[in-house]
C-alpha cells in the first residue's frame, strides 16, 4: 500500500536529515523538546523575520498586528501544514482530503436556492461597473428582514436594525475596531479568527469556561471574572451557537440569563450564528438571540452564507439587531471603504428569496446527518469508544478525543501529533481544539465538509494506516513533526 510505502521510506530516511541551511542530524541525536523546540518561539521569530523590513518603511508594524499574528499562530500552523501536504500529495498523485478547514461544502451542489445564487453571480455582472454601497443593497436588506420574520420570528427595521458586511469575519473586524472596551469575553472554545482580530485591534480575552453541568457558557464564572478584574471595560462578548466546534444548542432559560447577565455588566453580546439550520437529532431548533424578549438592547447577531447555502465565497453576512451598533458598523464600514460587489448581493438574495424549509432542505439535510453517523460509526470501528465521541445536536463540526498514547512532548501538544501523523501519511487533515483555545489539547475536531464516497475513503486510509484509538504514537513523530515545521516559511504565511 502507498501509505506503508511513504511511512517506511520517511521513517529510513530519518537516518541523515538535513536542515535548510544544509546542516545535517541524526535521528539518534537530541529529540525535538531536547532542542528547545517550541512552536511558539519558532512563529515568533516567523513574525520577526516577517516584520523586519519596518525599521525602514512605514515607521514598524503594528505591535497588536503582530500580537494576533501570534495569537493565531496554532491555526496558521494548522493552515500552512495542510498547504505544504497538499502540494506533497499532489506530486505523488494523491488527492489530499480535507475535513479540519472551513472551505468547501459539497452538499449543495444541487440545492436550488444555491444554484439560483450562482445564476445571479453571473446574471448581474454588470454591476461591478460601479462602485457599491457599503450598507447593502435595499433589496437585499428587504429579503435578510423576510428571512428573520419566517425563520426566526424576528422583526428587524431595514433601515436602522439590519445591515452587509463582507462576511462574518469582516464584521468582527469592524466590532472590534469601532469599539474601545479594554476587554472582550469568549467561550473556552472559540473560532481563532475572533480571538486573532480582536486581539490585533488591540483588546485582550477573558475566556469564559463551560458550565459543569450544561457545557453552555457558565454566567457566574463570567461574572466572578468581571469583578476580580473591578468590571473592566468590555469590546464584546461573543458567543457561537450551535457551538464551533461541539454543535452545542443554546436553550431559551440559557439566552434569557445571558441577555439579563448583559443588562447588569452592559455588555454588548455577539451572536455568531453561522449555522442556522443543520440539525442532528435534536427536537429543538437553533434559537437565534433576537429571539428574546429585550435582546435588541444589547445583542447582535451575525448570519452567513458559508454554511447553510455552501458558498463561502460571496463573502456576504448579514448584521442584525441593536440600532446603536449597527450605526456604528456602517459608519465604520463607510469611512474604511468596505464595499460589497454587488453581483454577490444579489447572489444572497436569490440564495434568501429561494430559502424553503421544505423536503428538498429537509433531504439535504439529512444526507450530512447520514454522513456524521458514518463518520461515528467508522472511528468506533477504529476502537474508539462512544464516550470519547461527542456528536453534535446542529451544525457541522464534533469533537474526539486523541488517543491516549499521544503524549505533549514540549510545546506540541498529542492532539496536533496525532493530527500531523495522519495528514502526513495518509493525506487527511482533520484539526485540533488547540486552535480554539492554545490551552486546550483534549480533542480533535472533525468538519462534515465531505460526501459519503470521500469520508468512506477517508476511513479506509486510516484503517491502511493502522489508526486506532489504543495505537502507540510512532517513535520519531516528534522529530518529524519538528523538522517539517523548520522547513516551512511560517513569514510568508
Amino acid at each position: 500500500m502507498w501509505i506503508e510505502s511513504v511511512l517506511a521510506n520517511e521513517l529510513r530516511g530519518r537516518e541523515h536529515m538535513h536542515h535548510k541551511d544544509g546542516s545535517e542530524w541524526s535521528s539518534g541525536g537530541a529529540s525535538s523538546s531536547q532542542k528547545g523546540y517550541t512552536q511558539e518561539s519558532n512563529f515568533e521569530q516567523a513574525a520577526t523575520k516577517a516584520s523586519f523590513p519596518s525599521h525602514l518603511l512605514g515607521g514598524g508594524i503594528s505591535p497588536d498586528l503582530l500580537k494576533g499574528r501570534v495569537a493565531g499562530r496554532i491555526e496558521k500552523l494548522h493552515l500552512v501544514t495542510r498547504r505544504v501536504l497538499t502540494q506533497e500529495a499532489r506530486e505523488r498523485g494523491i488527492t489530499f482530503l480535507d475535513l479540519g478547514t472551513d472551505s468547501f461544502y459539497p452538499f449543495f451542489k444541487d440545492y436550488t436556492a444555491t444554484k439560483h445564487a450562482l445564476q445571479a453571480l453571473s446574471a448581474h455582472a454588470y454591476t461591478a461597473r460601479w462602485y457599491p454601497s457599503s450598507f447593502g443593497l435595499m433589496q437585499l436588506r428587504e429579503e435578510a428582514q423576510r428571512f428573520f420574520a419566517s425563520r426566526f420570528h424576528v422583526h428587524v427595521d431595514l433601515t436602522r436594525e439590519i445591515m452587509v458586511s463582507a462576511g462574518a469575519s469582516q464584521a468582527f473586524d469592524a466590532l472590534s475596531r469601532a469599539f474601545r472596551g479594554e476587554y472582550f469575553l469568549l467561550p473556552a472554545l472559540a473560532i481563532s479568527t475572533i480571538h486573532t482580530i480582536a486581539i490585533a485591534n488591540g483588546a485582550k480575552p477573558l475566556r469564559v469556561p463551560p458550565h459543569p453541568t450544561t457545557g453552555l457558557l457558565d454566567l457566574a464564572a463570567a461574572a466572578n471574572l468581571l469583578e476580580q478584574a473591578g468590571r473592566p471595560s468590555i469590546r464584546f462578548m461573543y458567543l457561537n451557537y450551535p457551538h464551533n466546534p461541539t454543535g452545542q444548542i443554546a436553550s431559551r432559560t440559557f439566552f434569557e440569563e445571558l441577555v439579563a447577565f448583559a443588562r447588569e455588566f452592559h455588555i454588548l453580546l455577539v451572536h455568531d450564528m453561522d449555522s442556522w439550520y443543520l440539525m442532528h437529532h435534536s427536537p429543538n431548533a437553533p434559537l437565534n438571540i433576537l429571539e428574546i424578549k429585550g435582546a435588541k438592547d444589547v445583542a447582535i447577531t451575525i448570519l452567513s452564507f458559508s454554511k447553510e447555502f455552501g458558498i463561502p465565497g460571496i463573502r456576504i453576512g448579514l448584521v442584525a439587531g441593536n440600532a446603536e451598533v449597527i450605526n456604528t458598523l456602517r459608519i465604520h464600514n463607510s469611512e474604511y471603504s468596505v464595499m460589497l460587489p454587488e453581483p454577490c448581493q444579489y447572489a444572497a438574495i436569490e440564495a434568501l428569496k429561494n430559502f424553503q424549509d421544505n423536503e428538498e432542505r429537509k433531504n439535504l439535510s439529512q444526507s450530512i446527518t447520514e454522513v456524521l453517523q458514518l463518520s461515528i460509526e467508522a472511528w468506533q470501528r477504529l476502537g474508539w469508544p462512544a464516550e470519547k465521541i461527542y456528536p453534535p445536536h446542529a451544525g457541522y463540526k464534533y469533537l474526539l478525543a486523541v488517543p491516549p498514547a499521544f503524549k505533549q512532548i514540549g510545546e506540541v501538544s498529542g492532539a496536533e501529533l496525532f493530527d500531523f501523523y495522519i495528514a502526513k501519511y495518509a493525506y487527511v487533515k482533520l484539526s485540533t481544539s488547540r486552535a480554539f483555545n492554545e490551552e486546550n489539547s483534549d480533542y480533535i475536531r472533525v468538519i462534515l465538509m465531505q460526501e459519503k464516497a470521500i469520508m468512506e475513503e477517508v476511513f479506509k486510509r486510516l484503517s491502511q494506516l493502522g489508526i486506532h484509538y489504543d495505537m502507540e504514537m510512532p517513535p520519531h513523530l516528534p522529530d518529524i513533526y519538528a523538522s517539517t515545521l523548520q522547513n516551512i516559511d511560517l513569514a510568508n504565511l
